[in-house]
């Protein structure tokens, strides 16, 4: 059996290749199909795309997702040279969409059929009658089919009152919560001031798997190469194998909590741009016999700003000065004070609550500083959490001193 794509019998040399040449994973059981497709089967799909002048080699190394419209399950793959594709492993029964990323895997169009007797309706999902999609044809904001050969147009609809062909809320957010396999699948962007005035750029991204589900062989993040590609692995000078690590049990002990993380360093001058999607990709079966499912996760482009942090001793009082993020307004931030020991390490002694962003000092309580030692500080404005606990963006000031 050929293995395809992202997986392969060396999982961790995978990750190195350039581009989502190929796809999720093999079908379980063959190719073949089961005639009654209600009942589901796994299976690849193939068919081509190309622009509105018909040119197929215009979409190459552009990226389609098939995404189930009730799951959120998503297959991922590349346009050949030809305009042609195909999607692994995926299941019959389903109700699918189309979404078309461009090579650098920002979200650009969605499938968006003409209904039949309303101008101002277009049809997003369909399920399958066969293996081959119809002809999909790339129109700017929307995906469009020239026959639905093969497929079912579903009924249900967006509204599309102009009449252009193109959904009135083009949307890309399908997370971050899941119903199958995971929970949810979320990312942090950082920007942390260093002492030599340069700001350095992390994203941490986040899963859980869901109670009782089976721990995959690989948890990883594909897509957004131009994005990823040079990124560290946090504290270390290795370039990032795109692994999720396991951050080990649950605090009763007893079990594997299904927490997934990794923390990596961008490029300078990186920032995931408005739209840029990735995909989390769990990979099941055996090395020599692999499938896959994969969740996306959709960036909203926010840009940073700068912050200052003062603090007063004689009340206590804390300030944040500047604007944490451009054009957000209801951000919160905190104050966090730690212990510098004598050998210069220090421990965390306090957190503030969430401060909203419309008020600019906090008062530490009486009861956290001591006479006679030595503390840091620092403030971190935040954006608000998809997932609760998980912000999407944070931005931290450079630590300030404190002598009670």
């Amino acid at each position: 059996m050929q293995v395809h794509g992202w997986i392969a019998t060396e999982f961790r040399q995978l990750l190195l290749l350039g581009s989502l040449s190929a796809f999720f994973g093999c079908s379980q059981g063959g190719q073949s199909v089961d005639a009654t497709f209600g009942e589901g089967a796994y299976a690849d799909l193939t068919g081509s795309i190309t622009n509105e002048a018909g040119v197929g080699s215009s979409m190459a190394g552009w990226l389609l997702a098939l995404l189930d419209k009730d799951t959120k399950e998503a297959r991922v793959t590349s346009i050949d040279a030809s305009g042609g594709y195909k999607f692994s492993h995926a299941f019959t029964s389903k109700t699918y969409t189309l979404q078309l990323l461009s090579p650098s895997s920002v979200f650009r169009a969605s499938l968006a059929y003409p209904d039949d007797n309303d101008a101002k309706k277009l049809h997003p999902y369909f399920t399958l009658n066969g293996l081959v999609l119809p002809p999909l044809v790339s129109k700017g904001s929307a995906i469009t089919m020239s026959s639905i050969e093969g497929i079912t147009i579903t009924a249900d609809t967006v509204a599309d009152k102009n009449k252009d062909g193109i959904p009135d809320a083009v949307s890309n957010i399908w997370g971050p919560t899941f119903s199958t396999y995971i929970e949810w699948f979320t990312a942090k962007v950082s920007s942390e001031l260093q002492l030599d005035g340069r700001t350095k750029t992390y994203i941490t991204f986040y899963t859980k798997l869901r109670d009782n589900q089976d721990a995959p062989m690989t948890v990883q993040v594909i897509g957004a190469n131009s994005l990823l590609n040079d990124a560290i692995i946090n504290g270390t000078t290795k370039t990032w194998d795109r692994l999720l690590l396991d951050d080990g049990v649950s605090e009763e002990g007893n079990r594997n909590d299904g927490l997934f993380a990794r923390k990596v360093l961008l490029g300078t001058g990186k920032l995931p741009v408005s739209n840029l999607m990735v995909f989390l990709q769990l990979t099941y079966g055996t090395k020599t016999s692999p499938w896959a499912v994969s969740f996306p996760y959709t960036f909203s482009g926010v840009k940073f700003g700068s912050i200052a942090a003062s603090y007063e001793p004689i009340t206590r009082t804390t300030e944040i000065a500047g604007t944490p993020f451009i054009g957000v307004t209801n951000y919160t931030w905190s104050i966090s004070v730690f212990e510098v020991a004598e050998d210069g390490s220090n421990s965390m002694v306090f957190t503030s609550p969430a401060v909203g962003g419309g008020t600019s000092t906090y008062v530490l309580p009486d009861n956290v500083l001591e006479t006679g030692k030595n503390y840091i500080y620092t403030l971190t404005a935040q954006t608000p959490e998809l997932v609760p606990g998980y912000p999407g963006y944070t931005i931290r000031t450079l630590p300030g001193t404190i002598t009670p």
